[in-house]
């Protein structure tokens, strides 16, 4: 995926289950709700989202097992609450860049990520119904897909968390689970300084995806944000609710705005060229 450009939706881009050898760059979110959102669910199968290299390959961008890479993208803006939205995506949490949602082994490298009013990039589990609950974990409130193995390294933070409620910032992330351990490096503010992080020091705490098995972090004040600004988010039995605490600042849907398309866009090319004729595509196009 290269050179797309996506705003005014509940999800600029949403990736349930899609995993493997899969490179977004050189593209724009901005004025979505959610910027970016990977997620691992039941349906859309098979889960968990993971973009672990097929047949233990290495890849050749990040030299590891990830060949699910987002990279040279710029994500910004993206506090939008009055777009159209339905079901789960519905739930995104507004103000965030980018979401990894259960997703595994994939890799965030060398992208900007600004202006997003709660949190820049969000690592959380994704709780859904099951059973099936095929790659995550059954109980009985929900099947739940946690997030690991995943890569942030070397992006640009600039004025993320302007919403100003307590983990809002740059970098936020929680496990429920044991796992492999996540990795943050080399990320940086635009104009020197340190990004902001939701458990702190997560740079020097896990600079490097090692494989190794680390604890879990519940992050509770982050996990009750989270919650709470995506208020039907499914991480609601997880937190006790989405009830959000007295203070609490997240923009709410007041309207929906259907925004016209930008002028002067290019004409897409006719997905039915050169295909086999099937239900999308009655018949042969040329």
């Amino acid at each position: 995926m290269n050179h797309a450009w996506s705003q005014y939706n509940a999800l600029g881009y949403s990736g349930s289950n899609s995993g493997g050898r899969l490179v977004v760059e050189n593209s724009q979110f901005d004025h979505n709700e959610d910027g970016f959102d990977t997620n691992s669910q039941n349906g859309d199968n098979p889960p968990p989202q993971d973009g672990t290299c097929p047949g233990g390959a290495i890849s050749p961008i990040t030299h590891t097992r990830s060949c699910w890479v987002f990279m040279h993208n710029y994500v910004h803006d993206n506090n939008n609450p009055n777009v159209p939205a339905l079901g789960s995506a519905a739930a995104g949490p507004v103000g965030t860049g980018m979401s990894i949602s259960g997703g595994r082994n994939d890799t965030i490298m060398d992208n900007v990520f600004a202006n997003n009013g709660a949190w820049g990039t969000i690592l959380v589990p994704y709780p859904d119904s099951g059973p099936p609950c095929t790659g995550g974990t059954l109980t009985p409130a929900a099947c739940t897909f946690d997030e690991y193995g995943d890569a942030v390294i070397g992006n640009t933070y600039s004025n993320n968390g302007s919403f100003g409620n307590p983990t809002n910032g740059d970098i936020a992330a929680l496990n429920l689970e044991p796992g492999p351990t996540d990795c943050f490096g080399g990320n940086t503010k635009m104009g020197g300084g340190a990004v902001t992080t939701s458990p702190p020091l997560l740079q020097s705490l896990y600079p490097s995806c090692t494989g190794q098995t680390v604890p879990p972090d519940l992050n509770v004040p982050f996990l009750d944000e989270v919650a709470c600004d995506s208020q039907t988010i499914s991480l609601g039995p997880i937190s006790g609710g989405s009830a959000c605490l007295p203070g609490t600042n997240y923009p709410r849907r007041t309207q929906v705005v259907m925004h016209p398309l930008p002028p002067n866009l290019a004409t897409m090319p006719n997905p039915c060229a050169g295909v086999p004729s099937n239900p999308w595509c009655p018949r042969r196009a040329s």
